[in-house]
């Protein structure tokens, strides 16, 4: 892992990962940035209903899934069933790269290596 006082200023940041060429704050995204050369990802994080700390911007899951409700009232089985899309764009992404990440889980990114997402 690169500490962000390493890197070249300005630093860029993938806002929400590549958000503008897949579903923001997705795996897809995540990857996206990474081969597109993004030096660091912005991402933000709440709490489901039963604790677990979800990537995720928005209150609810309206905006960005097929699903609805808020996600702080919604179980992580729930949030993880919900397919990532925002627009009409994005609605043919395969729904293995539209799941919603977890804190914790690794990102797997090109040559077999990967970055892991820290634990709270």
């Amino acid at each position: 892992m690169t500490h962000l006082y390493l890197l070249p200023r300005p630093i860029l940041f993938a806002h929400r990962g590549a958000s503008a060429s897949a579903p923001e704050n997705t795996l897809a995204a995540f990857r996206l940035a990474v081969r597109q050369g993004a030096p660091a990802i912005e991402l933000d994080v709440k709490l489901s209903a039963d604790g677990q700390v979800m990537v995720f911007h928005d209150p609810t899951v309206n905006r960005t899934t097929d699903g609805t409700g808020f996600v702080h009232r919604l179980p992580l089985a729930e949030l993880r069933a919900a397919f990532a899309q925002s627009g009409t764009s994005f609605r043919n992404v395969a729904v293995s790269t539209g799941k919603l990440p977890q804190i914790g889980s690794t990102v797997p990114v090109e040559g077999g290596a990967g970055a892991k997402f820290l634990k709270p």
